[in-house]
């Protein structure tokens, strides 16, 4: 069983199955499993949700609130093959997804909406929007 996931949060099935695509023409390379992370998962953290060893479940109450849209987390990957994945991505012309991220030593025990909530504030910071 591999330890390259990509979290899927509010990835739509016709795009789920195009990621699958290229993940298995990756193989036997990158060896890429993706995880569809149900909503009531959404209060999890995001290292028990991509399966890391010793990472226990640490489900904290949040308000229910609503995710914006789609969002992938590549846990496990090395940067040469989050490289190789995101130029086939280019190359076979799939739909983007804004919010992308890498499960770090920093945010691998931050739910969903924490990152979310990282990830605007960079994106405000970068674009000054």
């Amino acid at each position: 069983m591999t330890n390259k996931k990509i979290l899927l949060f509010q990835i739509p099935p016709s795009k789920k199955k195009k990621i699958e695509e290229l993940c298995r023409s990756l193989r036997p390379e990158i060896d890429i499993t993706l995880v569809s992370v149900r909503r009531e998962q959404y209060a999890e953290n995001l290292g028990y949700l991509a399966g890391i060893e010793g990472i226990p479940s640490t489900r904290k109450q949040e308000p229910d609130i609503p995710f914006p849209g789609e969002m992938i987390v590549f846990s496990g990957i090395t940067s040469e093959e989050l490289d190789v994945f995101l130029d086939a991505w280019k190359e076979k012309k799939l739909e983007k997804v804004a919010l992308k991220a890498v499960l770090t030593p920093g945010n691998i025990l931050w739910t969903p909406q924490k990152l979310l909530e990282e990830l605007k504030k960079e994106h405000a910071a970068l674009t000054g929007v």
